[in-house]
């Protein structure tokens, strides 16, 4: 869990988010003198692939869902599958790009920064239960508990 004053992320979402952020902006600053055809293109990409996402999730677990058919929109409880979603965004973006072909330089250097973002944030972040001590009681060398 990540702590940012009164909000609580889970490790999982706050590096996914920050990942997305990075994106984005590194879209923005590289393709500035583009206008804003690449942005746009950028953000459809991220809203495709959380939604694709969210979708891969429900149908992985559909069981589940169909017991609470309105737990799928329940977005802010998690339940993604991250690559999925980062496939499908992928794909649509260099679809659009075949027309943009000016803009891939600048659009594989946004995702490169991206994805080093969201790995590097998941990388430090800690794990769940990483910083509880152990409940076993163990010997001291004089054989006290």
């Amino acid at each position: 869990m990540i702590a940012l004053g009164p909000f609580v992320l889970s490790a999982e979402r706050f590096s996914a988010g920050l990942g997305i952020l990075a994106f984005l902006i590194a879209v923005a600053v590289l393709t500035r003198l583009a206008g804003r055809g690449p942005e746009r293109r950028a953000t459809q990409a991220v809203v495709l692939g959380v939604i694709a996402a969210r979708l891969a999730f429900v149908l992985a677990n559909l069981r589940v869902f169909l017991e609470d058919p309105l737990s799928v929109l329940y977005l802010w409880q998690g339940g993604y599958l991250s690559l999925v979603g980062v496939v499908v965004a992928a794909l649509w973006l260099g679809r659009k790009l075949r027309r943009m072909p000016d803009q891939l330089g600048a659009f594989a250097i946004a995702l490169i920064l991206g994805a080093a973002s969201w790995n590097t944030v998941r990388l430090l972040a800690p794990e769940p239960g990483a910083s509880q001590l152990p409940t076993q009681t163990l010997a001291t060398l004089d054989g006290g508990p």
